[in-house]
């Protein structure tokens, strides 16, 4: 059986964060929004995002070949790569860009639930 390896692209030289993100440490490698770092976020949501989109593009495989289907098949095969390229990169840089603020300042704390007050009765 075929091993899937993801391969993921994380640039940058550590200089728009600074001093939390160095060369040493860049920042897809900080937990600048919530506990996981955006390394960590994108090995989470990989294998269920490919898992749904490789199914579906080889379910699509057999009707590919007909002349009425044909058009349809390919076109949801391409469009369904590209959204989960865009799904698995773009997106949580996205994110992480508008979520994030300014340099320098820290991430935003979750907003915390408010208890009801307890009366002994």
């Amino acid at each position: 059986m075929t091993q899937i390896v993801p391969v993921i692209l994380c640039g940058g030289s550590g200089t728009r964060l600074w001093p939390r993100s160095r060369a040493t440490k860049p920042k897809p490698f900080l937990p600048l929004v919530g506990e996981d770092t955006l390394f960590e976020a994108t090995l989470s949501r990989f294998r269920p995002i490919m898992l749904t989109a490789i199914s579906t593009v080889l379910g699509m495989i057999p009707i590919a070949a007909t002349i009425f289907w044909g058009p349809m098949a390919f076109a949801i095969m391409g469009g369904l790569l590209v959204a989960t390229l865009l799904t698995l990169v773009f997106l949580p840089t996205l994110y992480v860009t508008f979520y994030r603020g300014k340099e320098g300042e820290p991430a935003p704390k979750p907003p915390v639930a408010a208890t009801p007050a307890v009366t002994a009765a």
